[in-house]
């Protein structure tokens, strides 16, 4: 890949290439001759700077790439576009100091009433939609996501286990727990009941995140755990 300097560098051999070419133009003869190959070195160092323009916009697009934070919220976009209006940001987030995070943090609600995937339109409100998971305002080692398991979303598959709602949630708060260590081993661990409350999944950092691609696993958790959600509920 080309480097940095190596692009100051080839800029700047561009602009005196044709500066030299126009110098040598104007203090020769100026005959026929001379004007082509100037003009041939002039048209040759165009072709070169539209070759140093193309690596020079791959350099700034692979710097973007690089920050962590940048990375992590035009994943999350991405992501909130691909769901939405199944799940959308809560404008409104968290109360600060709910559940051990500040008001940094981001929430993100889930759908209930489903006849609002057909009426784009409509404004979504906290009455057609449950909560579904908070990230914390740091992504360090013990930092932790929060996954909701509200019993309006499992009612159905607790009737069909002809369980109650109570314990319905608490064996998927395990199940999915484990379901999530399994997969992410390498980034989380994730403790449902009885090892945390039962009516959530906390999913804690095993490191620090701070890579881009710690960003697009970390979304990459999200999918995975919102496919999880609708295939049970």
């Amino acid at each position: 890949m080309v480097g940095k300097w190596q692009t100051v560098l080839g800029g700047v051999m561009a602009f005196l290439t044709c500066s030299f070419a126009v110098w040598r133009y104007v203090v020769s003869s100026h005959s026929i001759e001379s004007l082509m190959t100037n003009l041939i070195v002039i048209c040759g160092t165009i072709v070169s700077l539209s070759v140093l323009l193309v690596a020079i916009r791959s350099i700034v697009h692979n710097m973007q790439d690089h920050d962590f934070a940048s990375t992590l919220g035009n994943e999350l976009d991405s992501w909130e576009k691909r769901y939405y209006p199944l799940v959308f940001a809560d404008d409104n987030g968290y109360e600060p100091d709910k559940n051990g995070f500040d008001a940094d943090g981001a929430r993100y609600r889930m759908l209930t009433v489903h006849r609002h995937i057909l009426r784009r339109g409509e404004q979504l409100t906290h009455d057609s939609s449950v909560i579904f998971f908070d990230l914390p305002p740091t992504y360090n080692k013990g930092d932790k996501v929060l996954f909701y398991l509200r019993k309006s979303m499992f009612k159905e598959a607790a009737l069909a286990a002809h369980e109650d709602p109570h314990q319905e949630i608490e064996k998927l708060s395990k199940d999915f727990a484990n379901a999530i260590s399994s997969e992410f081993s390498d980034l989380v661990k994730a403790h449902g009941y009885p090892e945390g409350a039962a009516d959530r999944v906390t999913v804690i950092f095993n490191r620090d995140l701070t890579t881009p691609d710690d960003a697009r696993v970390l979304v990459k958790l999200l999918s995975y755990v919102t496919i999880l959600y609708l295939a049970v509920a």
